[in-house]
């Protein structure tokens, strides 16, 4: 708009100058056409015209003026509604770190490394460890006297020497050890042992032996591991009726449209419905 305001008003001055020249021009005349009497409407005329031209470069000026301000108001509206965006876009964001805050908390709660008391029973125990720093159980270890026998399809129980304060809200799972189930056939006989977060007494880990061999458990050998996990404390409702689902109480859900399952002695069909 700025362009259009200088255009005009050289155009104002051009012309005011050629009519002036002109204006000049026609009363160096006018001297010889007095007698003629069109000296005072030769002037009226010019006079007229340099008022048109004027008001002309009025309203140029008012329109470039008002434009000017519209512009300025169009500019300082547009100002406020982004500041006003980012008000609330620092509203938005304070919320989510807020959020973030409180979702930190909880993630440091649930996922970071807490601190969980043991005590030892025994001078000889060795506290649980990790093989590397990205395993989830911690190794535990036959706190014996001497090494142990182990006979062909039984149980033997084998002391840790270790009593475990598990935090409230989680349990410790005794999981079997790998290395020592494929290889040797040595495995917890209850497969996953659960320890409450409540139980002070020495953890216990028994032992099954699924081979037709004689194993035998060393002094300080890692017999299983531990794994502290959350849990879900719930409360049962007991109600006359469940709610419906596509499977329903069938084990094999997916032996819907007459798939046969074989059978020692007979041979099942599933019909949809039944």
């Amino acid at each position: 708009m700025e362009v259009i305001t200088i255009i005009g008003v050289v155009i104002f001055v051009i012309v005011f100058k050629v009519v002036l020249g002109k204006h000049n021009k026609d009363i160096r005349e006018s001297n010889e056409r007095k007698r003629t009497g069109k000296d005072e409407i030769k002037i009226m005329n010019v006079g007229i015209f340099l008022v048109i031209i004027g008001l002309i470069g009025v309203t140029i000026g008012i329109v470039s003026a008002v434009y000017a301000v519209d512009r300025s108001n169009k500019h300082e509206k547009a100002i406020l509604d982004m500041y006003r965006d980012c008000s609330k876009t620092m509203e938005i964001c304070n919320l989510i770190l807020d959020n973030n805050e409180k979702t930190l908390d909880m993630c440091d709660e649930v996922f970071n490394k807490k601190t969980v008391k043991i005590k030892k029973l025994k001078d000889s125990a060795i506290i649980p460890k990790r093989g590397s720093n990205e395993a989830a159980g911690y190794d535990l270890y036959a706190c014996l006297d001497e090494p142990i026998i182990i006979k062909p399809h039984t149980t033997v129980k084998v002391g840790t020497g270790l009593s475990i304060e598990i935090p409230e809200g989680y349990f410790g799972g005794i999981f079997a050890r790998s290395g020592l189930a494929t290889k040797q056939g040595i495995r917890p006989s209850n497969c996953v042992g659960v320890c409450d977060s409540d139980y002070r007494g020495e953890y216990i880990v028994a032992l099954h032996n699924d081979t037709d061999e004689v194993r035998t458990i060393d002094v300080n050998e890692r017999i299983a591991q531990l794994i502290v996990l959350p849990y879900l404390a719930i409360d049962f409702e007991e109600v006359d009726k469940l709610s419906d689902t596509d499977r329903g109480s069938n084990g094999i859900w997916f032996y819907r449209n007459k798939i046969e399952i074989p059978h020692p002695f007979f041979r099942v069909w599933y019909k949809e419905g039944k």
